[in-house]
């Protein structure tokens, strides 16, 4: 009998016939409750199952258990930006009798990744993405982590290896970031496509907590009045959702008001 190598245990349950009695042993060992630990090793999975009866001699069968081994790990695994994988690398800290893993946060405008095993020798591995193979490794991403990667590695007569990679990629700022994490100090940088009004901003750019009451933040200008950065006085709450809102009342230097206004949830 052969069976997967993630099969750490099987129980045996012999039914003797009436006034016979049925002892299950692994290697020798009376195993009372027929529950047996496989090792790798196929020589040390002999089972017997000993079937007794007043007046007779005693039956024995036995049944030898094969438990497959793992396919030899990855020597490595890289998660490249890009289709061709040339842009940032976003793994880090492989180790291939490790499955589980999380890579680096992705910016929103990296859309593609390249996922590159590197097998064994006498193995090889296939990429999938949320179970569907990906010819060439090349995976697109969707915002958020709901991009799971995994890796399998064949090899004859083992079991698959499986290596999964859960990867993230940052939303854009118009789907805003209330699932994404952001950090407490987070301060958002807005530009415009020319010079504000900055007497006007106070009042129109401005965060507000999930009550809807406005926390206090900085307006740090640029020279030329076309960026800000905005800064939270005080740390936010973590767990808290709060939106950032540059009303239409913003206006340019020359005097026009803002065409649309903007709420991004963080």
């Amino acid at each position: 009998m052969t069976l997967e190598n993630p099969v750490e245990r099987v129980k045996i349950t012999p039914v003797p016939v009436s006034g016979a009695t049925a002892v299950v042993k692994l290697n020798g060992v009376s195993r009372p409750d027929g529950i047996v630990d496989l090792a790798v090793d196929p020589s040390l999975n002999k089972v017997e199952v000993v079937v007794s009866e007043i007046g007779k001699d005693d039956l024995i069968y036995t049944v030898n258990i094969k438990r497959l081994r793992l396919a030899d790990p990855l020597i490595g695994l890289s998660v490249k930006g890009g289709a061709d994988g040339s842009g940032s690398e976003y793994m880090t800290g492989f180790n291939g009798n490790i499955s589980n893993y999380k890579a680096k946060p992705v910016e929103n405008a990296v859309g593609t990744v390249k996922v590159t095993p590197t097998a064994s020798p006498g193995t090889s591995a296939v990429v999938r993405l949320n179970g569907v193979i990906r010819s060439g490794g090349v995976v697109n991403l969707a915002t958020g982590w709901n991009n799971t990667v995994t890796v399998e590695v064949s090899q004859p007569d083992r079991s698959k290896r499986t290596y999964t990679v859960k990867i993230g990629r940052a939303p854009d700022w118009r789907e805003g970031f209330a699932n994404w994490p952001v950090g407490t100090d987070k301060s958002w940088v807005i530009q415009f496509s020319r010079p504000v009004n900055t007497t006007t901003a106070t009042g129109n750019i401005y965060v507000t907590n999930a009550g809807g009451n406005r926390v206090p933040v900085e307006l740090i200008w640029s020279q030329d009045k076309k960026e800000v950065t905005v800064k939270p006085q005080q740390d936010y709450t973590s767990g808290v959702v709060y939106t950032l809102h540059v009303d239409t009342e913003l206006k340019s230097a020359l005097g026009t008001l803002l065409n649309e206004a903007v709420s991004m949830p963080f």
